[in-house]
């Protein structure tokens, strides 16, 4: 019976270090997406075409 406590102890906290570890990732997730989003936005659609154009005319 002990060994049963000490291994649901074991594996009670385990899951606790898991879920630590879980909420620290997303977290960092979200900041990644955050920052992915925020540097996507940084480029207008319009400044896109003008280097396209430019491409396109300048091209040997």
């Amino acid at each position: 019976n002990a060994e049963y406590k000490a291994r649901i102890e074991e594996l009670e906290k385990n899951r606790a270090d898991t879920s630590a570890e879980n909420a620290g990732l997303k977290a960092r997730v979200a900041k990644l997406e955050q920052e992915s989003r925020q540097s996507q936005n940084d480029f207008s659609p319009k400044e896109l075409v003008n280097i396209t154009e430019s491409v396109a005319v300048y091209s040997p």
